[in-house]
């Protein structure tokens, strides 16, 4: 996402928030937010993100102060333990689906073209640092669809 949008389109969270308050901010103007304050956002984005040298907003989130689990990082621990990795998980997820009750629901909820290309894909994009990020289920554009 950051090499196809191009790294220098996204402002520091003190740039976003100066033009914010000035009335500044345009329609192109993106700033990087990562929610809920999960394990995985530090473990893969962080060093992504230094690689490029950018920032983002950090919000943490509060269920856990609630006694509650962030079912995300249980996922993301099951994902990790369990597959070799994330590619290979939603290969098998999707693979699952397919054969499921829930197949056809799916693929009429997906067919949409962008986002069917990103439901086959789940490709790995080169960064910076000669690792890959997976692009997961879920990460099209809000803007071009609506869920």
């Amino acid at each position: 996402m950051l090499d196809w949008l191009g790294p220098d389109r996204f402002l520091s969270p003190q740039d976003w928030t100066e033009r914010a308050l000035a009335g500044r901010l345009g329609p192109d103007d993106l700033c990087l937010t990562f929610d809920d304050a999960l394990l995985c956002q530090s473990e893969i984005a962080a060093p992504v993100l230094k690689a490029y040298g950018l920032t983002g907003f950090w919000f943490v989130y509060s269920s856990v102060l609630e006694g509650r689990s962030e079912r995300l990082e249980l996922y993301r621990h099951f994902r990790s333990t369990r597959f070799g990795d994330v590619d290979e998980f939603y290969a098998a997820f999707q693979a699952r689906l397919e054969r499921s009750d829930h197949g056809a629901e799916a693929r009429a909820a997906l067919s949409d073209s962008r986002r069917s290309a990103i439901w086959r894909s789940s490709t790995s994009t080169p960064t910076p640092t000669g690792g890959s990020a997976s692009c997961a289920i879920g990460c099209w554009d809000r803007r071009a669809t609506k869920r």
